[in-house]
């Protein structure tokens, strides 16, 4: 089956691959207004964050396994959860005027608010005023299968003045492992781990760490090299396939570097049509969709683009029918493109047959032979 996160709509809904046919349906399962546009999948279940609540969810039948309020009322879990071998991790922070940052995780298999851990708080007057944050914790296992959690750091005054670094917490011994150098990053994205490798971007670099010491074993300038591709931490982003690191950009530009050393295999700019049907937009960062070693994504257009890895030019476009840019270029519906893909993100089959939405429509269709 597969399962639409229609998070408008506040619910989930599972259907057969084959005809279409509803397995469950579970939309209005709750009463606020977004369902996290980021469940974990653990096995059989999901587990997400919604406003201050925690979820569990059964794949099987669409049913809420568990649902809590985090008992403290001004703390707040961040919804981008990482699992790792029956553990699950995240970040906590105040909701209204932070003033601490604090890492959390728990076991899957019992998920009860005592059996939480808390570490790693952190508060302004440790770090000389400025405001802390975490972000996207994951898991990396060192040969001596002591784990790693690796994160992102925050620090804020003012729009002036923040920095950012990367940190590593050994979980065995609990103590930090390495730390990389303060205002080593003016932003952050998702750590993307390969071997003993740590892949994440700036607005400025692609770095590649390595994941046991921190150090920098190369990094790759995307603003003043006069390609200028512009990466987002909410769409596409860097993607890894097989030898290479895939950037998807937020502009009209995409680019592939050798995942090894940092060397451009190559770099494109699309410069024709329009650029909106170029630009990644509301595809998940999480889970790319390749298929026969292409990239598929949703465009600023609201279709979808196809880019081949390994050349980055042999792209396509797929739009709907009556309602792409160029049949309907006003039509409208609530200020909205009417009919546009990927309000609900999309995924791949390994057979080749493409899921998605629209804004009032689940879809499926088999990806052309080329």
């Amino acid at each position: 089956m597969v399962i639409f996160n229609t998070y408008g709509l506040r619910g989930y809904v599972a259907m057969d691959i084959n005809d279409g046919s509803i397995i469950w349906d579970n939309r209005g399962m709750t009463t606020a207004s977004h369902l996290s546009s980021r469940p974990m999948q653990v096995g059989d279940k999901f587990y997400f964050i919604k406003g201050s609540r925690f979820f569990a969810m059964d794949l099987n039948n669409g049913n809420t396994l568990e649902n809590f309020l985090w008992p403290p009322n001004n703390e707040w879990l961040n919804s981008r959860i990482s699992h790792f071998e029956g553990t699950l991790y995240m970040t906590l922070k105040e909701y209204t005027k932070p003033t601490f940052a604090e890492l959390v995780s728990t076991k899957v298999d019992d998920l009860s608010y005592s059996n939480w851990t808390r570490f790693l708080r952190t508060t302004p007057s440790e770090n000389d005023g400025y405001k802390p944050s975490y972000f996207a914790p994951t898991v990396y296992m060192k040969e001596n299968e002591e784990k790693l959690l690796i994160f992102a750091r925050g620090f804020y005054k003012n729009i002036d003045d923040s920095y950012y670094n990367f940190q590593a917490y050994n979980l065995n011994t609990q103590e930090l492992e390495w730390s990389t150098e303060d205002s080593f990053m003016n932003s952050f994205a998702q750590p993307k781990i390969d071997g003993d490798r740590v892949y994440t971007h700036t607005d400025d670099k692609i770095y590649c760490l390595n994941a046991n010491t921190g150090e920098t074993i190369w990094d790759y300038d995307i603003s003043t090299t006069g390609f200028n591709i512009v990466l987002s931490t909410i769409a596409v982003g860097l993607v890894l396939h097989e030898d290479v690191l895939l950037g998807i950009g937020k502009n009209d530009k995409n680019i592939c570097l050798d995942k090894f050393t940092g060397q451009v295999r190559w770099r494109y700019t699309f410069d024709d049509q329009k650029d909106l049907d170029r630009q990644a937009d509301s595809s998940q960062p999480e889970t790319p969709c390749i298929y026969k070693d292409k990239i598929y994504y949703i465009n600023g257009s609201g279709g979808i683009t196809s880019v081949d890895i390994y050349n980055g030019g042999a792209y396509k476009q797929y739009y709907m029918p009556l309602y792409s840019y160029y049949a309907a270029f006003d039509t409208t519906l609530f200020e909205k493109k009417f009919g546009s893909f990927g309000s609900g993100g999309m995924t791949i089959s390994e057979d080749g047959v493409l899921f998605t939405s629209d804004e009032f429509r689940f879809l499926a269709f088999k990806i052309p032979d080329e």
